[in-house]
């Protein structure tokens, strides 16, 4: 398959995102520009962004398996965070 050209940084991290979401049965989606680049028109882009749609009692699992994966919140505090503003109720 073609990749979008200047995709290349992104393919590691894509993949661990994707092993992620398939770890919550793919309840959640890659968003932003990562996901336009993959599908259309290239756009530059210096993060991935993802949804995902779980309860708010699935937030410490979730930051657990994401560093697994390398994944690290950009924020300290992300669940307490999560919880603050109910981005997860």
């Amino acid at each position: 398959m073609n990749q979008p050209e200047g995709i290349e940084p992104f393919l590691e991290p894509l993949e661990s995102l994707q092993r992620l979401l398939s770890r919550f049965n793919e309840r959640g989606v890659i968003i932003g520009g990562a996901a336009v680049s993959i599908l259309g028109k290239a756009r530059y882009t210096e993060d991935i962004d993802a949804m995902f749609l779980l309860s708010i009692k699935d937030i410490p699992q979730l930051l657990k398996e994401a560093s697994q994966e390398g994944i690290e919140p950009r924020i300290d505090n992300a669940a307490e965070f999560a919880r603050k503003i109910e981005l997860f109720s």
